[in-house]
């Protein structure tokens, strides 16, 4: 794994500073933090799928209510 200084500008490779523990450390980090927010973006997608259908199922019956009450008033 490498960076760039962002000071002078020179690639710098992680092992040779860093313990590779850390490294791994530090990618199971990254890994599960990437897994959290998929998950969390796939709860809210699927939060807002349920809130669609339910409108809409509400609308409909709404909208069978007024045709049954106006049908009903003839």
């Amino acid at each position: 794994m490498q960076i760039v200084c962002s000071f002078c500008g020179k690639t710098l490779l992680i092992g040779e500073y860093v313990d590779a523990s850390a490294v791994a450390r530090r990618r199971l980090k990254h890994g599960v933090f990437a897994m959290r927010d998929e998950m969390i973006r796939k709860q809210e997608e699927s939060q807002a799928n349920v809130r669609f259908f339910v409108l809409v199922f509400v609308g409909i019956a709404v909208v069978i209510g007024l045709v049954a009450a106006f049908a009903g008033s003839d």
